[in-house]
């Protein structure tokens, strides 16, 4: 037997060998397609977490720059606290302003 310039051996063991070849092929088929997707899956994963540790970074970044800005406004707070402790019936005006601010 022979297929274009190959020539195929015809002894038992590789007709075994074809055999069992030609009953594994169709059921790995499904496995190979299974496979495939799973690698599609690992590449998707993979852009994922690239983009996501690139926003993780931004977002650091951001942080980074915000910070004086936040301990700023954080020092002033306190210090207007430390104002309405110290000076009676100021914390009422205070809270009489919110509350109309709220509205």
């Amino acid at each position: 037997m022979s297929l274009g310039r190959v020539s195929i051996p015809s002894n038992a063991s590789f007709q075994q060998t074809a055999k069992a070849l030609n009953e594994l092929v169709p059921r790995m088929k499904p496995v190979a397609k299974w496979l495939k997707e799973g690698r599609d899956l690992a590449n998707e994963f993979s852009k994922f977490k690239k983009d996501y540790t690139k926003a993780t970074h931004e977002i650091k970044a951001f942080q980074r720059k915000a910070k004086p800005t936040v301990d700023f406004f954080t020092k002033q707070r306190k210090n207007l606290e430390g104002l309405i402790r110290k000076f009676p019936g100021f914390e009422k005006g205070v809270k009489a302003i919110e509350k109309r601010i709220k509205k």
